[in-house]
């Protein structure tokens, strides 16, 4: 029970099997991080992470009757599988000297659970939990998540020269939680964001994903603008800067940081290919002009048509002009899509009510399908012809 609120975190039947396992061997056992963090967020978490006074050998001994990973033993984690979830336990311990910017050069097992938590990247996440003590706060965690602040533990240089990663995982946090970053940590961030050369490309790019996904998000991407400056060389502008104010979710942010350069810029950070297509799109589609020639619900589906979209990208290249600022009034180009596509008008080749197969059996073969069912399609668009297959087939 936490002893300052009364509430009790709701632990998993395979938490407490690992917890007394570990105690009723006489070891001391505490969850830790960022399951208690959301615990006092008043979020019931989904993640557990244990650390305990046992060493890692002796952690491995309490399991002996279940299958145990090994693989983090070096650090001082094993993980039993218990219920079909691996259970990651830590010992207490200290790190040495971080060489590389990222990794500790040693790491020293303790006895002492402060010394374990001293050495945790944020107070939010340097605080403890057990059933028996209730929460365990050395750094000012609690106070600081009642005042929705990241804060260093410690020393914020240190911090982040130790670990790098930790700038982005700051920033991270801050835009998931809707947080603010404390001033001292915030300027040590400044300071240091050329250290993020140092963090692999693939653990930069999920931290950077996972910010954007955050509703805080653009909030620090506007904050700390050199970011975008160190991992891509882009500084943003006026329009993109009014525009991440308006932003509403991950994919707008990430197209409205690239939309004046290339999502070619993206792939220093090794992108999955999803990501990457679509932001690609995304950039070719916002830079189509659009025109009042093609405001009318006919001109717009010719406009889509010719350019190779479909309803969903046009909503979105919709949404990115509105964004970045225009003098087209967007509401009735979003007003004729909406109608196209309430009245399930056809804009692909897909969706002709005549298939290729239909054009072999009366003769037309090859590349001659294709630019068939085009102008097939076209003709549909532009009201020529009804789409159904006899009416279609009269046009041959």
């Amino acid at each position: 029970m936490d002893k300052g609120t009364g509430k009790k975190i709701i632990i998993p039947d395979y938490i407490k099997t690992a917890l007394l396992a570990l105690e009723s061997r006489g070891f001391k056992a505490y969850l830790v991080g960022g399951c208690v963090r959301d615990f006092l967020l008043g979020k019931q978490p989904s993640d557990f992470d244990i650390t305990t006074d046992a060493l890692p050998r002796q952690t491995k001994s309490c399991f002996a009757e279940y299958e145990v990973l090994t693989n983090g033993i070096k650090h001082g984690t094993v993980a039993p599988i218990i219920e079909h979830k691996a259970v990651e336990i830590t010992t207490f311990r200290t790190d040495g000297g971080y060489s590389d910017n990222r990794h500790p050069d040693k790491v020293e097992f303790t006895a002492r659970l402060k010394d374990d938590l001293s050495r945790r990247d944020f107070t939010v996440n340097a605080i403890a939990y057990s059933e028996q003590e209730g929460i365990i706060d050395l750094f000012g965690g609690t106070e600081d998540i009642k005042k929705k602040t990241i804060r260093c533990v410690g020393e914020a240089d240190r911090r982040f020269g130790e670990d790098a990663l930790r700038i982005l995982r700051a920033l991270r946090f801050a835009a998931a939680l809707s947080f603010e970053i404390e001033k001292e940590t915030g300027n040590s961030i400044k300071k240091n964001i050329a250290l993020l050369k140092n963090v692999s490309a693939e653990r930069t790019y999920g931290e950077f994903i996972k910010l954007l996904q955050g509703d805080n998000a653009s909030e620090i991407l506007l904050s700390f603008p050199c970011l975008c400056q160190t991992l891509f060389g882009i500084s943003l502008n006026g329009r993109q800067r009014a525009a991440l104010k308006k932003a509403k979710t991950a994919e707008e942010r990430l197209a409205i940081v690239f939309i004046y350069s290339s999502a070619e810029l993206l792939k220093c950070l090794k992108p999955d290919n999803k990501t990457y297509n679509r932001l690609s799109d995304n950039i070719k589609n916002y830079r189509l002009r659009l025109t009042e020639k093609s405001l009318g619900v006919k001109e717009q589906e010719l406009f889509i048509f010719e350019n190779g979209l479909d309803y969903e990208s046009a909503e979105t290249m919709l949404r990115l002009k509105e964004l970045m600022g225009t003098a087209l009034d967007i509401n009735r180009f979003k007003a004729c899509l909406e109608y196209s596509k309430a009245n399930a008008h056809p804009i692909k080749i897909s969706e002709l009510d005549i298939t290729g197969n239909d054009l072999k059996q009366i003769g037309i073969k090859g590349k001659k399908i294709k630019l068939t069912q085009e102008l097939l399609l076209k003709s549909v668009i532009e009201g020529k012809v009804k789409n159904e297959k006899k009416e279609l087939l009269k046009l041959l």
